[in-house]
């Protein structure tokens, strides 16, 4: 996210007058960028604490996800049985 331009995202975003607390200012990294553009963290802590966030985000996903039933697993090496699966369930 940050080599993609989070920080160039959020800097543009505050210049063009989106207030601090806008919804798309909630989602992930967004509010670390904001505390390193104000110079409360620096870069590497910002950095750090959304890649925090993001992992406990995500096991909080797969928490929720294997309460589900029905819920089929693949991995980006499944391609074949992906798209039989898909070709399936989709009909």
């Amino acid at each position: 996210m940050f080599e993609r331009g989070l920080v160039e995202e959020v800097r543009g975003l505050l210049e063009r007058g989106v207030p601090e607390d806008a919804p798309p200012f909630r989602a992930l990294g967004y509010s670390h960028v904001q505390k390193h553009l104000r110079g409360e963290i620096g870069r590497d802590e910002a950095k750090s604490l959304t890649k925090l966030d993001t992992r406990h985000y995500a096991k909080r996903q797969m928490t929720w996800f294997r309460k589900m039933d029905g819920v089929a697993w693949f991995s980006p090496d499944d391609g074949p049985a992906l798209e039989e699966h898909l070709k399936n369930h989709l009909q």
